[in-house]
């Protein structure tokens, strides 16, 4: 508060009145301030842009904000009345899917901001990939017996053999009958001879 007046002296008479002008200016007590700064470290996998991170503080101050607002892994806030402040992340909106989240530091620790000082809460995530453990397999259906061949209509299962037997049977046929007739001939030579 300031308090000014025009300086001069006046004198007070009985009975009368006497004016004196004095002013009051009242301007606003600056409240001490400080900063808070979160800084992120991950491990092991990405945190995710939708993280949330919970800051409450003095006088039922709360604030949520997203890691998307972190500049190289940190964010401050400044201006801030100085007491006691918390930074908790929401560990659901961090998680990964096939990886498990572990979250250390200070996250959900009490930390005093002093007038003119800056509180840093390091928030560390330490991601841990999920074993796959692969579903029972089912047991297969039984196979269905092989039908029997029929042979009675004059069809022979494939074999994978796509050449003209006739022809071989032919060419088996012409042999046998060549290697006769030059065993009949060779006996009637060896007949004469004797």
């Amino acid at each position: 508060m300031d308090v000014s007046g025009s300086g001069e002296t006046k004198s007070v008479v009985k009975d009368s009145t006497t004016e004196y002008g004095i002013t009051n200016n009242y301007s606003e007590v600056q409240k001490p301030k400080g900063s808070l700064k979160i800084v992120k470290t991950t491990t092991g996998g990405i945190t995710p842009r939708d993280t949330e991170f919970i800051i409450k503080g003095p006088d039922n101050k709360s604030e949520t904000v997203k890691y998307s607002q972190f500049t190289n892994g940190a964010y401050e806030l400044s201006n801030l009345p100085v007491g006691e402040y918390t930074v908790t992340e929401n560990a659901d909106s961090a998680k990964l899917e096939g990886y498990t989240l572990d979250v250390s530091g200070d996250n959900g620790s009490a930390k005093e901001i002093e007038n003119g000082g800056t509180v840093i809460f390091h928030i560390v995530n330490t991601y841990s990939q999920t074993p796959v453990i692969p579903d029972k397999p089912t047991t297969p259906d039984k196979p269905n017996s092989p039908s029997k061949p029929n042979h009675r209509n004059g069809s022979f299962p494939q074999t994978g053999d796509n050449s003209n037997l006739p022809l071989y049977a032919a060419a088996f046929a012409v042999s046998a009958v060549g290697l006769g007739v030059l065993l009949i001939a060779r006996r009637k030579k060896n007949h004469k001879v004797k």
